[in-house]
């Protein structure tokens, strides 16, 4: 099964991955765990209906600070976009906020450049690692592939989790359509 499941992996442009993987975006807010053999099938249907992640993905950034840090999904939230490569101009868009811890390990390829989604991740949780009084949730409420495909855009402000997981925040959705005009290639 995982020979057929790293078969499938590679046609629908995944990096490669361990055999622990269980889920298409291990991120998305709607995932159930189905093990390897829901996986597997997961996989055979987004292969046969030849299924491609979105261009743009909404991605909720929850960080949390104290010795017992509150519930996650309560409260306020950033907004993440992440910005498939070849649909939007990367260049064109303002980086993450430099001065953050984002800015600082981001992995972006250059001062003043988006970070690949990918690298953002995987510095996030990094974070985590090296302070004891830091926590971070990341979730996308659509299914992304690779991520290396992908470039997160902060969007600026907060917002509550509520509004932004159920799509209601009417300032959020004004700004990603105004956003897609300006920077999503024709």
């Amino acid at each position: 099964m995982n020979r057929e499941i790293h078969e499938l992996e590679k046609q629908l442009g995944l990096a490669e991955r361990a055999d622990s993987y269980t889920n298409y975006d291990p991120l998305y807010i709607g995932n159930t765990q189905e093990g390897r053999e829901g996986y597997w099938s997961d996989l055979k249907k987004k292969a046969a209906s030849g299924y491609k992640s979105p261009d743009l993905i909404w991605m909720i950034k929850e960080t949390k600070g104290g010795i017992c840090a509150p519930r996650f999904g309560y409260g306020d939230c950033q907004v993440l976009l992440l910005l498939h490569k070849d649909c939007y101009d990367i260049l064109g868009c303002a980086p993450v906020e430099s001065g953050t811890l984002e800015h600082l390990f981001n992995g972006s390829e250059g001062p003043g450049k988006l970070p690949r989604a990918d690298r953002y991740v995987k510095a996030a949780y990094e974070m985590m690692t090296f302070s004891n009084d830091y926590a971070v949730r990341l979730q996308t409420l659509s299914e992304c592939g690779n991520y290396r495909d992908y470039y997160v855009y902060a969007v600026p402000g907060n917002f509550q989790f509520s509004d932004v997981e159920t799509g209601m925040d009417e300032r959020l959705k004004k700004f990603i359509a105004d956003f897609q005009r300006k920077y999503k290639k024709q």
